[in-house]
């Protein structure tokens, strides 16, 4: 059987390789007839999204999970575009 995996917003896995490096779920979205994805940054650095299919995060060769916490009441999905917010933008004055 597969194990589900849930990626949420906010949820914080390692990279497995020499950096190291943090990275923060931004959002998940579903492209229309595609498995999810997920818009993710290193937390030293929030300007650098960049995109994932969301079963990487599963993958203990490319992630560790450190802080994931999962409330399947509360997942955020969007299946906007590739770079929608989740939240409704505001127009410029």
């Amino acid at each position: 059987m597969k194990k589900t995996l849930h990626v949420a917003p906010g949820n914080r896995y390692r990279k497995t390789d020499d950096t190291e490096l943090i990275w923060v779920v931004k959002n998940v979205y579903t492209p229309n007839g595609f498995q999810d994805h997920v818009r993710a940054f290193p937390d030293r650095d929030p300007s650098d999204i960049r995109l994932y299919a969301a079963s990487i995060f599963g993958d203990p060769r490319f992630f560790q999970p450190v802080n994931v916490t999962v409330d399947a009441e509360h997942d955020i999905k969007s299946k906007g575009p590739l770079f929608a917010e989740s939240a409704a933008f505001k127009p410029a004055e």
